[in-house]
């Protein structure tokens, strides 16, 4: 994949500020702490709102690498767009749907996922994952919780497995970072809204030889320009930023994929079971609803015949009701 990808409004604002001149301060710091304003304000709104001028405004869109703020304006607006698309999916949906509405909004996404290029990659990765020095699982925001579920289902199956973000955000997630190089794999998950974070550990991961995969939802996602690999789950959602149940299958598929090929799964998952036994609570009760219907009708027939039996013994004492 390609690592071309030009920095997005934000970002340059935020890279440009480290290196802005003191008259042009004022400028970077109010730009980079208030992006959503300054995509609908005037440059004389934003000069008055930062207590600097036009000129410097300019001066500083320019630094950015801009032609002015006009095209600063125009970049910040497109970025603006993507980050409130959830709030504005809210606001056009006013009426209350069925389940079968958004299940069939999950099976559009499930089904997307599925092509015979998709496959080709799957294999190529699994065959990379098992081979792995270290598997290392990166997610940020909501998508932490994704890369928890991938990171507990391959532990007890790989030499070693760190979940990069446990316990913390980016910061955590570089410092468990800190050994990755050639021989270990990083398995990048990114959904809408995107993490930059996300994207720049992957970045550094690959410069320093890792095989970067990227499970994310589009392959001009930030995140697919910094992976060798790509493996898509669609994640379109009518009210949400985006939908995971299509990643959770992706990320069910990978593990289950990579258990098949690893040679010792099978003893390690009797290991395994035995160790988490005295853990576990087991349902008693029929297991299907044929079974259960199976025992309700036995039931019935084995009251039937009691009651059956009462009403022909001999000489059986018939109740009376004493008059209170």
């Amino acid at each position: 994949m390609s690592n071309t990808e030009p920095p997005g409004a934000i970002e340059r604002i935020h890279h440009a500020s480290a290196t802005a001149s003191d008259a042009l301060k004022p400028v970077a710091r109010w730009l980079a702490s208030h992006s959503l304003d300054a995509a609908t304000l005037t440059i004389e709104e934003v000069a008055q709102a930062c207590g600097g001028s036009v000129a410097s405004v300019n001066r500083f869109a320019k630094h950015a690498g801009y032609r002015g703020f006009s095209e600063l304006k125009a970049d910040l607006a497109a970025v603006v767009r993507q980050a409130l698309q959830p709030v504005e999916k809210l606001a056009a949906q006013a009426t209350q749907e069925g389940i079968g509405a958004w299940l069939a909004d999950h099976q559009r996404n499930l089904a997307a996922m599925d092509s015979s290029l998709q496959t080709e990659r799957l294999a190529q990765v699994v065959t990379r994952i098992v081979a792995s020095n270290a598997v290392y699982c990166l997610g940020l925001g909501l998508s932490t919780y994704l890369t928890g579920l991938l990171a507990d289902t391959l532990m007890p199956y790989h030499r070693r497995v760190v979940w990069a973000a446990a316990g913390g955000g980016s910061e955590q997630a570089a410092r468990h970072m800190t050994h990755i190089g050639a021989g270990d794999t990083l398995i990048s998950i990114s959904l809408p809204r995107y993490s930059r974070d996300t994207v720049e550990l992957a970045r550094l991961a690959r410069e320093r030889g890792a095989f970067v995969v990227a499970l994310t939802d589009n392959p001009t996602a930030p995140l697919a320009a910094a992976a060798d690999a790509v493996l898509l789950a669609p994640a379109e959602h009518r009210v949400l930023s985006s939908s995971s149940v299509a990643m959770v299958a992706l990320v069910e598929t990978l593990a289950s994929e990579v258990l098949k090929a690893t040679p010792q799964t099978q003893a390690v998952a009797a290991a395994l079971s035995q160790t988490v036994l005295p853990y576990l609570a087991f349902d008693t009760t029929a297991s299907t609803p044929a079974q259960a219907e199976a025992d309700r009708t036995r039931d019935n027939k084995a009251r039937d015949v009691g009651r059956r039996r009462g009403a022909a013994a001999p000489g059986a004492p018939r109740r009376t009701r004493t008059p209170s």
